[in-house]
């Protein structure tokens, strides 16, 4: 497949996808053999967290360019309430690790920041989360900080997105404590695609829509394909049962059925 792809048009290979890349122990195996294959690009990964107090999980990571790791809560009582941990999961263990991944290894760490807010909860991002949050990464010293908010449907219809002021205080407390060419906060993401075929297409949005729901908007910039068409494979897609329409804060979003 990466042989197939025009890797001049691409910045990084990732791997991430409905699943936890490092459940896989021969990722770092995997990472080495991808390198043989685009030679310079750079490669990340994408990972929970949950296992990075591991030292395997670690070596695994340090092979990467680029490891993008999530970390939603400063508090257990928080982590268990956001992630939904299995029984075990430490957030203190996985702090510790994503330090000795930072200071052990040369690959560049980002920390990934979802805020949510549940009904009328704050969740993490009340004040003394915010704080929270901010000393952990004071510890961890990441190269850079994503500040995100849930942009599509969540698993859960009570889970919500802060608001716009209450985003941007929380982004100027981490810039004052951290810098701001560190913060990125909201990070717009753009895809690339080659022309494929309607059917082609029909088959590529059902793999993506399994992974996560999209806008019409969304998808349109990931094929050159029109509007107009790429609403016809929608209602197709719909009509066999493949797909599922849901609006999410007056926007309306396409999620695989299964």
């Amino acid at each position: 497949m990466l042989k197939k792809l025009r890797l001049e048009e691409i910045d990084y290979i990732t791997f991430s996808g409905s699943g936890e890349p490092t459940l896989n122990l021969r990722l770092g195996k995997i990472i080495k053999q991808v390198k043989r294959v685009v030679g310079n690009l750079p490669v990340a990964v994408l990972t929970n967290s949950s296992l990075v107090n591991r030292k395997d999980v670690r070596e695994n990571l340090g092979e990467a360019d680029f490891v993008i790791a999530k970390l939603d809560a400063s508090s257990q009582k928080v982590f268990e309430a956001i992630n939904r941990p299995a029984d075990n999961f430490l957030l203190e263990e996985i702090v510790d690790g994503l330090k000795i991944l930072k200071h052990s290894f040369s690959c560049r760490l980002a920390l990934q920041i979802m805020f949510v807010r549940f009904a009328k909860n704050k969740l993490n991002t009340s004040l003394e989360e915010v704080k929270g949050l901010v000393r952990l990464a004071e510890v961890i010293n990441p190269d850079e900080i994503q500040l995100n908010i849930p942009t599509r449907p969540a698993s859960e219809k009570d889970v919500k997105p802060p608001g716009r002021g209450e985003m941007r205080k929380i982004t100027k407390i981490f810039m004052e404590k951290l810098g701001k060419p560190r913060i990125l906060s909201r990070v717009e993401y753009t895809f690339k695609s080659k022309t494929l075929s309607l059917e082609a297409t029909k088959t590529e949005i059902l793999k993506i829509l399994k992974r996560r729901p999209c806008r019409l908007q969304d998808l349109v910039g990931m094929f050159k394909v029109g509007e107009k068409d790429l609403k016809l494979l929608l209602n197709q897609l719909i009509r066999q049962g493949k797909i599922v329409e849901e609006v999410f804060l007056g926007e309306k979003y396409y999620k695989s059925f299964n």
